[in-house]
């Protein structure tokens, strides 16, 4: 079983074959239903699902492999390159010439 967590707080739980997700509401009071479900039944069991950050994508390692996933919704749309360290696009050369604070 894996859990986690996005930054617009997207709850991710990965279990035997499946990957269930619940809507922000979730943390706060009891869901009836989840935002999203999917079942991964040729892959063997969920071992680690985790959100990548500034996008609204999953990636679900199981036992043979990884899986990607869009879960709309689920990344901060909103991406501040004016902050230090904070661009994941960022090559080798960008970094070395990065402003020292």
């Amino acid at each position: 079983t894996s859990l986690d967590i996005s930054q617009k707080r997207v709850v991710g739980i990965g279990h035997a074959g499946h990957a269930t997700f619940w809507g922000p509401e979730a943390l706060t009071r009891k869901a009836k239903d989840p935002y999203m479900h999917h079942s991964l039944p040729a892959c063997g069991p969920v071992e680690i699902l985790r959100f990548r950050p500034f996008q609204d994508v999953c990636s679900i390692g199981h036992a043979k492999g990884m899986s990607s996933i869009v879960i709309p919704g689920s990344g901060e749309p909103n991406l501040d390159t004016s902050e230090y360290n904070l661009d994941p696009f960022q090559d080798k050369r960008q970094r070395r010439e990065a402003e020292v604070r």
